[in-house]
Parts: structure tokens; C-alpha cells; sequence
């Protein structure tokens, strides 16, 4: 009894992506994927606001004691990041043919992030995922991306 196989060969990687690229602009199938990798990201990063860094894997450190009487005071609290909201508002994306741009604006988002050592503020990374997120990205990818290549059976 013969059992059928799969055979894929790949030749240049470069040029299987670059032809990727080309059939996915030309079938108008890349903007659907880039607007569905949108809203996985931008969902990634909104719920590092609403659990203050736990959804990505490391929460965010709490705030000094001095700052938290602070906010009390002025904002009656509130959670790590959301004081008005603006920075989290402040998060577009921008697509430009085979591109997915997310960021923002604001010049205090890179502090926020990645931390700042003279002002004593520790990183808080809304624009990290989870680990769980990204293997759920690169699968869609491949899944996307298996739809645009024939594969014979033999």
C-alpha cells in the first residue's frame, strides 16, 4: 500500500516571501490580515492597561509612596498608567502597503515603557505580549500564509 507524502521545497526564503508579499498585495488579501494583526496587538496592548503588565507576563511595579498619596489626593487613585488616559487614547496604528504601524505620539510613552533611571522610574511595558499572544500571531501567519501556496500531493 503507497502512503501520499507532501513535498515542499524551498528554494530561496527571500524570494518566497518578496512573492508572498507580491500575490498577497495584488489578491488584496494583505490589508485584511494587517487590520486583523492590528487589533490582536492593540488587544495585547489594552490589556496590559487594564491588568497593569500581569497580561504580558510581568506586572508593573506599584507606585512610591509618596507619588500614591499624591494621586489619592488629586485623582483619588486610579490604576498604574491611567491617571487622564491619554497615553493609552494616544496609541494609533497607520497601514502603509505591506506595513503595520502602532505607536503614539506621546513624548512621555518611551519613559512609561522602558523606564527612566534619573527621574526613579521603573519600566511599565504596555507594549510588550504574552508569550501566548505571539504563538497565537505567528500560527494565524503561517495559516495566512499556507492559503497562498499550492502544495501538490503525490
Amino acid at each position: 500500500m503507497s502512503e501520499k507524502y507532501f513535498v515542499i521545497k524551498i528554494k530561496n526564503q527571500q524570494n518566497l516571501v518578496s512573492k508572498i508579499k507580491q500575490y498577497a498585495g495584488r489578491a488584496g488579501q494583505l490589508k485584511p490580515f494587517l487590520k486583523w494583526l492590528d487589533v490582536k496587538l492593540r488587544g495585547g496592548i489594552e490589556e496590559n492597561f487594564l491588568t497593569e503588565g500581569r497580561y504580558s507576563g510581568e506586572k508593573w511595579q506599584e507606585w512610591s509612596e509618596k507619588y500614591k498619596k499624591w494621586r489619592i489626593k488629586h485623582y483619588g487613585g486610579g490604576q498604574i498608567l491611567t491617571r487622564e488616559g491619554n497615553l493609552r487614547e494616544s496609541i494609533t496604528s497607520i497601514f502603509e502597503d505591506d506595513k503595520l504601524i502602532i505607536g503614539t505620539a506621546k513624548e512621555y510613552a518611551a519613559i512609561h515603557n522602558f523606564g527612566h533611571k534619573k527621574r526613579n522610574m521603573p519600566k511599565r511595558e504596555y507594549f510588550r505580549f504574552s508569550s501566548e499572544n505571539l504563538k497565537e500571531i505567528k500560527e494565524d501567519l503561517r495559516a495566512f500564509a499556507l492559503e497562498l501556496i499550492e502544495i501538490k500531493e503525490k
